[in-house]
């Protein structure tokens, strides 16, 4: 089988590797390739790429929306976030998921974040700001708050500021800010919140994470997301379930792989 994942960027993304250790660990013998696409030029390589014969592709930053209008049928939770990750291609034929959401839900899962009746604030209203949207509303959140730099309509809600008070229950970033190279940063002064989850997985403790830890509250980095909806890919792609046991033992190698300097 034949895999890849197109983006802008991709010298930082840990996808190869999550999806190379998942290959090694069920004796796969298949590929995973990362695919860097110009703006300008999207809709052309796009395409060159579909006639590659890829079996699966992952999709990131900034191409999540702009593949829409190539699919021919998207799965629900991606028509509510307005945005693709995992695209499977059968008989050619394009067909779009967001396993992001899925992600979501198993990280707040593991590390025991509750969200049901609890009030949920979601800093930044990038392309993961919605999926952790629909994550927060079907696990029953009481509310749910965006905060942007400016105050606008954001998923058909009127978002805070940075300069307004910010509190809850559950704290989780969805912006860039404190990922490497600028770990200095923090997106806010004060956590009044008991819980604090980092969709930023890369430094493993940002500022904004070292900051809840050492007041006590619960502090979660991206990672074990990252593995997540990788492995929910691949559960869609092989039409299998997800594998609960194998996407431990990936997080585990993942971990590993980071810890020894790589």
């Amino acid at each position: 089988m034949k895999y890849a994942l197109i983006g802008e960027k991709l010298g930082h993304s840990m996808s190869k590797i999550l999806h190379e250790k998942y290959f090694e660990i069920k004796g796969e013998n298949s590929t995973y390739d990362l695919v860097e696409i110009k703006k300008d030029n999207f809709d052309l390589e796009f395409k060159k790429l579909i006639a590659k014969g890829y079996d699966g592709i992952n999709v990131t930053i900034p191409y999540k929306k702009d593949v829409l209008p190539y699919l021919d049928s998207i799965s629900p939770e991606a028509e509510k976030i307005g945005a693709v990750n995992t695209i499977k291609i059968k008989n050619g034929r394009l067909y779009g998921y967001n396993t992001d959401f899925f992600g979501i839900i198993r990280t707040f899962e593991r590390y025991g974040i509750e969200i049901k009746n609890k009030d949920t604030v979601i800093l930044g209203t990038g392309g993961a700001s919605a999926a952790v949207k629909e994550a927060c509303l079907n696990l029953g959140a009481k509310s749910v708050v965006f905060v942007s730099r400016k105050r606008k309509i954001h998923c058909g809600m009127l978002t805070k500021t940075y300069d307004e008070f910010i509190s809850g229950d559950v704290l989780i970033n969805a912006t860039p800010v404190g990922m490497y190279p600028d770990i200095d940063a923090c997106p806010i002064d004060k956590i009044n919140f008991s819980a604090v989850f980092d969709l930023i997985y890369n430094p493993e403790k940002t500022l904004l994470l070292k900051r809840a830890a050492s007041q006590g509250k619960k502090a979660v980095n991206g990672l074990y997301m990252l593995i997540s909806q990788g492995i929910y890919a691949q559960s869609i792609w092989q039409n299998i379930p997800f594998e609960y046991e194998i996407n431990e033992k990936v997080f585990d190698e993942v971990k590993k792989y980071e810890n020894n300097g790589n």
